[in-house]
């Protein structure tokens, strides 16, 4: 428990993370302030993952200008899932807009504020990184080209006014994010069939970071505050996705795979394919240089945990 009561505004509190991520704050003694587009929906979603006594003390609201006094703590995860839909032309201009749009005009009014947080946590993701580079990215490695490296790029740019103010800003750059929902919940159907999905020769580098990991890194951040600035948010043992498409299909008592080429793949998906074929080999230097240790730092021990 936090010795002090702690204000957290969070937004992106209602999706798959922010399921796990909002109770937890609320668990600790944090106050917890949740922005959504709707409360009623957002309450719902809340009180099928935990109890209705916890939900009770989060508080919710849908504009900018409920924001009255500063909280403590910031943390920033809105956006919509990059890759749920091909990116159409529409489709990158949601995904631009719910991403760094958002951002824009949330860090503008914490800047309008009276007084100001004492720290902000924003997303961002490890597609920011040039997937030229096939020994293993620290926070320190290139941006790429393409829409998912500029998408990224842009949104870690819109909390550039938090530094001029002065307010501490930590920036994860997060891998795929497996639970018992989401990414995990579409591979799992298929790899369960014998039919785990291989792209291309699956040579292609696979990053990713266990979703209990990831909320504790947040709670680390907040509670030990260390060096502000780029934070890779990944485990520290990517691998190449043949090999965790193996070692999930053992998980499930087989191991059949379905080769995949990429041009068919690409008719269907276009530009998105990328996020298929390319490499992510990214570890998370800095926090591991500050101090965190990762629960689940293996890939046998994440898919071991979670409920498949």
């Amino acid at each position: 428990m936090v010795s002090f009561m702690k204000t957290i505004l969070i937004t992106g509190g209602t999706g798959f993370i922010g399921d796990l991520l909002t109770p937890k704050l609320v668990s600790l003694g944090f106050e917890v302030t949740c922005y959504t587009r709707c409360i009623d929906r957002a309450k719902k979603r809340h009180q099928m993952v935990v109890r209705d006594e916890v939900v009770k003390k989060i508080k919710y609201i849908e504009k900018f200008n409920e924001i009255k006094d500063s909280p403590d703590v910031v943390i920033n995860f809105a956006g919509i899932g990059i890759g749920d839909w091909p990116w159409t032309k529409n489709r990158k201009k949601k995904l631009r807009d719910s991403r760094i749009l958002f951002t824009t005009n949330l860090v503008r009014h914490l800047c309008e504020l009276a007084t100001q947080p004492s720290l902000v946590i924003s997303g961002s993701a490890v597609g920011y990184y040039d997937k030229k580079i096939t020994s293993g990215c620290n926070e320190n490695a290139i941006a790429g080209k393409g829409f998912a490296s500029e998408l990224c790029v842009d949104w870690e740019h819109a909390t550039s006014p938090l530094h001029k103010a002065g307010i501490p800003i930590y920036i994860l750059r997060t891998a795929v994010v497996l639970g018992n929902g989401s990414f995990m919940a579409r591979i799992s159907r298929p790899t369960r069939l014998g039919l785990g999905p291989i792209f291309g020769d699956g040579s292609q580098m696979f990053s990713w970071i266990h979703i209990e990991d990831f909320v504790q890194i947040i709670i680390w951040i907040i509670m030990e505050k260390p060096i502000p600035g780029i934070y890779n948010a990944t485990s520290p043992n990517p691998l190449r996705w043949i090999d965790f498409v193996d070692q999930l299909s053992k998980e499930f008592g087989n191991s059949a795979w379905l080769k995949i080429p990429k041009f068919p793949l690409q008719l269907v998906l276009g530009e998105m394919v990328d996020l298929f074929f390319l490499s992510n080999n990214v570890i998370p230097e800095k926090a591991l240089k500050h101090g965190f240790s990762f629960r689940f730092p293996t890939i046998r021990q994440a898919l071991k945990n979670l409920d498949l």
